[in-house]
């Protein structure tokens, strides 16, 4: 049985959730939001129904499941107000062919897993097909140009590339509209906000060419061309931004979250001389103007060059800062100025493939982060390049266990308590990985998805 009870909310709101049992003798989850209330099944079914719903494994027949009635009534406060979960990288590397039956039970685990705000970039093509081509003269073979095959929509996505892997047939933008569109919904209604990929100032080389419209060069990156960015001090900044909006708003719906990376991994910005800070005001305006005053510009700090700190210029609470690799380079927080952070773990690139160390010292190094009085840490995350490794999912169980690290050892290794019996072990399947892709110095061969 569930109960929502918004009156059980912990301090300030922080979400909260009780494992009690009902009066007709049942487990009963209360929950003073969706998203705790889901959080609370999720820790029942692991910690006392030993019932560990894996990536392999992400659905199980509950119908002769043991659903043990718990000892007495067991809280949890929710001690990070954002959990996010994703990269763009695993989006290709993980998700590119994700039907809409695979998407739901993905959502399904996000949810009992606690998280809140997870990264959706499901339909990006679809927003720049429509915007090219119906409000900027391109066709749809100069559009399909521009964007890039499924497995790199990630670097197309951040602007390290346009194009590679494409182009996409049309019916490839139809399914990805109506993906996006479940994904959000299904998302929703389960107290989910998802993270929308917002407009980084960026368009394809070829825009102003085609349009007039003044654009900078950033260069190449890993071998492969890079998108242009509008100069920031053109009135038509403003116009491009507010098309983008509209469509992406017609595509997915607005969202309090938007993502963008602008000058991502080595940008450069000699075309830009002393116009950095105004490219992240602009950025920032066209977000305001889109959906103003509640909405926040989510940020990757991913080996951020000096002059991508004016990022920092944003109005404290409207930018809330992911710090991607909190669990490998121990970082002052303070650098972000006061600006909400999220600490992030990142398990897997570069060649490793799975979570690998002390578990002990991720934990503490969270713990010791969220001491701080100043570094305003307001959230824990998860950020894997690919996803179905093991075993970082346990980061968000560092969400429910109060002020403390747990004291439980096991392997040498602290871990949530109790520990839970898994259903089923999680895939061996290896992932190999790398920080990019690599290009060739021919053309490759076309990519495009072949209708299921």
């Amino acid at each position: 049985m569930t109960l929502l009870d918004p009156s059980t909310a912990g301090p300030d709101g922080a979400e909260t959730f009780t494992i009690s049992t009902s009066d007709s003798g049942k487990p009963m989850i209360t929950g003073s939001s969706l998203s705790a209330i889901t959080t609370g099944i999720g820790w029942y079914l692991n910690n006392h129904a030993h019932i560990n719903l894996v990536w392999n494994n992400l659905t199980t027949d509950l119908t002769s499941a043991h659903l043990p009635l718990p000892a007495g009534p067991e809280t949890h406060t929710s001690r990070a107000d954002y959990r996010y979960y994703l990269n763009y990288c695993t989006f290709s590397y993980s998700m590119s062919t994700y039907t809409w039956d695979r998407w739901q039970k993905e959502i399904d685990w996000m949810a009992l897993h606690g998280i809140n705000m997870p990264l959706q970039i499901v339909g990006l093509d679809a927003v720049w097909r429509r915007m090219l081509t119906s409000d900027y003269g391109y066709t749809p073979a100069q559009a399909d140009a521009f964007i890039a095959g499924p497995c790199f929509q990630a670097w197309w996505g951040m602007n390290n590339m346009e194009g590679w892997g494409g182009p996409n047939p049309d019916w490839w933008y139809e399914r990805q509209t109506d993906l996006a569109r479940k994904i959000i919904a299904r998302e929703r209604e389960l107290g989910i906000e998802p993270v929308l990929p917002g407009f980084a100032g960026t368009v394809p080389s070829t825009f102003t060419g085609l349009t007039g419209i003044p654009s900078l060069n950033q260069g190449g990156w890993c071998g492969f061309n890079r998108p242009d960015l509008l100069d920031p001090t053109s009135p038509q900044f403003e116009e491009v931004a507010a098309n983008y909006y509209r469509h992406l708003a017609d595509v997915m719906g607005p969202s309090r979250y938007y993502s963008m990376d602008p000058f991502h991994e080595g940008a450069n910005i000699s075309a830009f001389r002393d116009k950095i800070a105004d490219a992240y005001l602009a950025i920032y305006r066209s977000m305001d103007a889109a959906a103003p005053d509640s909405s926040r510009w989510v940020i990757q700090q991913w080996s951020w060059a000096p002059h991508q700190y004016n990022a920092l210029l944003v109005p404290k609470g409207r930018m809330v800062v992911l710090d991607l690799f909190s669990d490998g380079i121990q970082r002052n927080l303070n650098r972000y100025q006061g600006h909400e952070t999220v600490w992030c773990s990142l398990p897997n690139f570069g060649a490793r493939t799975g979570m690998m160390g002390r578990l002990a010292t991720t934990i503490d190094s969270y713990f010791a982060t969220a001491a701080s009085d100043s570094c305003n840490l307001k959230g824990i995350g998860a950020t894997p390049k690919a996803s179905t490794r093991p075993p970082w999912p346990t980061i968000y169980s560092i969400n429910c266990l109060g002020s403390t690290p747990p004291p439980i050892s096991i392997h040498g290794s602290k871990a949530m308590p109790p520990p839970a019996t898994a259903a089923r072990t999680l895939s061996p399947q290896q992932h190999g990985d790398s920080s990019h892709p690599a290009p060739t110095t021919a053309p490759a061969p076309s990519r495009a998805p072949t209708r299921p």
